[in-house]
């Protein structure tokens, strides 16, 4: 019994090293050549997560302020009649 109980807290641990070793950026956007214009064709895709974590990743601001900083680029996107 305890070995399945110390297995599994190591499965868990493994899981949670793993996840925070990976990046956060969708793996066809490099971290340090991303621009706002990677955020815009996110949002044109309909992927505004992606677009949050690319905006993070180029300004390195909260999550909040760049979802704020995104959904403001999505509305002036709107007025232009680039988004729906």
């Amino acid at each position: 019994m305890k070995i399945i109980l110390i297995l599994g807290g190591l499965i868990v641990l493994m899981a949670m090293l793993r996840r925070s070793s990976t990046s956060t950026l969708p793996p066809r956007i490099d971290p340090k050549t991303a621009t706002i214009e990677d955020v815009k064709k996110e949002l044109l895709a309909s992927r505004k997560i992606e677009a949050i974590k690319i905006y993070r990743a180029i300004h390195s601001t909260d999550l909040k302020d760049s979802k704020d900083a995104v959904e403001k680029i999505e509305s002036e996107m709107k007025r232009e009649g680039l988004l729906r």
